[in-house]
């Protein structure tokens, strides 16, 4: 599963910048679009993975902040990303 996914990664993000598998099934992405084109492409890529692999796909994102520690902004995005996961999973949370 994690091969297939990485395969719809690849098409959807190849110029986009890095995704990094974080660990077992969690991944980081650092993207050069703004959080609006992150957000459009991460939901495509909700869509594609559950029709595609038949798995849910939890996402937060957020605008890094340079002068803020990385902690922090990790914090932010794994807060949305459980926000996510309440609410149901599959899917992307930027606010």
């Amino acid at each position: 599963m994690i091969k297939d996914i990485a395969e719809i990664v690849k098409v959807i993000f190849f110029d986009k910048g890095q995704v990094l598998r974080w660990g077992g099934d969690e991944f980081v992405a650092l993207l050069e679009p703004d959080v609006d084109e992150a957000w459009k492409l991460f939901d495509q890529f909700c869509v594609q993975v559950a029709q595609e692999v038949r798995a849910t796909v939890s996402v937060g994102i957020v605008k890094i902040d340079l002068s803020d520690p990385i902690k922090k902004s990790y914090y932010r995005a794994v807060q949305r990303c459980y926000a996510v996961k309440e609410a149901g999973g599959n899917g992307v949370k930027n606010k």
